[in-house]
């Protein structure tokens, strides 16, 4: 039975990608749905469930929906899939491989359809599993150290995600939508109706601060998560010694705040 599941595994693998791009594709051109994509407004999702509560407690619902934006992601899912697999048909332990590939593209395609922030983070999550099975598996001479430092990464950067996911989850106010214990909930068209509406966050004072702290503190990169990619590789790049050793020395110091049309100091 064992050997039975490995010898299947990988065109099986192949067989569910390309139905899901055969699927998506077919989405795309309208031929299931009848949908133009060209004339869907903002906020205006399509092809969105019923909400089925998770977590009464708190707001939790699984409610999903692709609108103009998110589909075309969808569909370049689906599409690089099948493309990986193929690329990858004879990687060794390939029954373990595609399975995983398969795992990593249904958590991509959650990430890209779920309308509820919290099983938005939990797809968001679920992707690192099999990305760092694959490359601690399959990938270089370096595969472990850059497998950990893969993960220190993402885990981290979702860490400041969730505090933000957290700050918009308390300041919610559709009340329809709450959790019975905590009054507040993660439904991401409510927020948006909110933000757009009486405001969700008073951002001005969190721009400022965070542009004190930026010009106070020497220059911090853009996306830092930039740095671990030379390490992913099997060749550290140049561009991550050289910005390491003179970003905030040559930069930083001469990174200005911008009030109004004019540039300023910080105070």
């Amino acid at each position: 039975m064992a050997e039975y599941m490995q010898r299947i595994a990988r065109p099986l693998s192949m067989g569910l990608a390309l139905a899901i791009f055969a699927i998506t594709t077919m989405l795309f051109l309208g031929q299931i749905g009848a949908i133009d994509w060209l004339n869907i407004l903002q906020g205006q999702y399509v092809f969105q469930n019923t909400p089925v509560v998770l977590l009464e407690e708190i707001g939790v619902r699984w409610v999903v929906g692709v609108d103009a934006l998110s589909f075309p992601m969808v569909w370049l899912t689906a599409m690089l899939i099948p493309v990986s697999m193929l690329v990858e048909w004879d990687a060794k332990k390939g029954h373990i491989f595609h399975p995983l590939i398969l795992i990593m593209e249904g958590a991509l395609l959650g990430v890209f359809v779920a309308l509820d922030l919290f099983v938005f983070f939990v797809f968001w999550e679920m992707t690192l599993i099999p990305m760092f099975l694959l490359i601690l598996v399959w990938g270089g001479d370096n595969r472990r150290y850059a497998s950990m430092k893969f993960f220190i990464y993402t885990f981290t950067a979702s860490v400041f995600m969730l505090i933000g996911i957290l700050v918009m989850y308390f300041n919610t106010a559709d009340t329809s939508l709450a959790g019975t214990l905590t009054g507040h909930h993660f439904d991401l068209i409510s927020m948006t109706a909110q933000a757009a509406g009486s405001g969700l966050i008073d951002g001005a004072g969190l721009r400022h601060q965070a542009c004190r702290h930026r010009c106070q503190n020497g220059y911090v990169p853009d996306n830092p998560g930039y740095y671990a990619l030379g390490r992913w590789h099997s060749a550290p790049s140049p561009y991550h010694r050289s910005c390491l050793g003179h970003g905030p020395s040559s930069y930083g110091k001469t990174h200005r705040c911008t009030g109004g049309s004019q540039d300023r100091p910080c105070a």
